[in-house]
């Protein structure tokens, strides 16, 4: 600690068998190292360190590994029975056909949305998932273009952004949606996505409700076998 960071990075290089070590990894560990002398210090000045100081911090980080790898075990079997329950429930995966629409996504939108046949429209789904802009309104003047409204289920805004996120850059027809918002409209780059989750919305519904796989189209409708290639490599 005393004589840096760059110190450090030309020690672990020099120790390093072959290459050159990340500074990254360099740097994550020099904060590490920056952490455990404040605690020295820190337990220093209370008079706490003794003989027994270093083996209770290493059995406290050994408890608390155990306790991450139990709880990684738990998420594990929990992302194998919601995948069972999907795929009994969307033999055909037609969700993922989506690009953007993946492991974890798909069964939150198949659960959330349920049945596609509640919906009677577009519009009425888009109100339902609150991810169009909100509006202020008064007596005189109207103010549309505002950040999305709090209300609307939150998992499914979450995985929304998330899919959308991806399928901006795989889908052309997205892809135009979010350039046009953002250099067109000077949006930024929330308020951009925000129209993408809208338009993602209605290709969710749609995919539901025909129970069709979906078909990725060029920004002038037209059926992209490219595209849809390299969404799916």
């Amino acid at each position: 600690m005393r004589v840096g960071e760059k110190a450090l990075h030309l020690y672990l290089t020099q120790a390093k068998a072959t290459g050159r070590v990340n500074e990254v990894e360099s740097h994550l560990l020099y904060l590490a190292c920056q952490s455990i002398a404040a605690l020295y210090d820190q337990s220093n000045s209370g008079e706490l360190v003794n003989e027994a100081f270093f083996s209770d911090l290493q059995e406290e980080i050994a408890r608390e590994f155990r306790l991450m790898e139990v709880e990684e075990a738990e998420c594990e079997a929990l992302s194998r029975r919601i995948e069972e329950l999907y795929k009994k429930l969307s033999p055909t995966d037609n969700l993922r056909t989506i690009p953007g629409v993946e492991q974890h996504t798909a069964p939150v939108f198949l659960s959330v949305i349920g049945d596609p046949a509640r919906f009677y429209s577009q519009s009425t789904f888009a109100n339902w998932t609150c991810v169009v802009s909100g509006a202020r309104q008064s007596s005189q003047i109207e103010t549309k273009g505002l950040r999305m409204t709090k209300a609307g289920p939150a998992i499914m805004k979450w995985a929304l952004y998330q899919a959308g996120e991806i399928a901006r850059r795989w889908d052309p027809q997205l892809a135009s949606v979010y350039y046009n918002q953002m250099v067109n409209h000077g949006k930024n780059h929330k308020q951009a996505m925000g129209v993408v989750m809208s338009y993602l919305g209605a290709r969710l519904l749609s995919v539901l409700r025909e129970d069709k796989a979906y078909a990725l189209r060029d920004t002038g409708g037209e059926p992209s076998s490219y595209c849809q290639t390299l969404s799916q490599e």
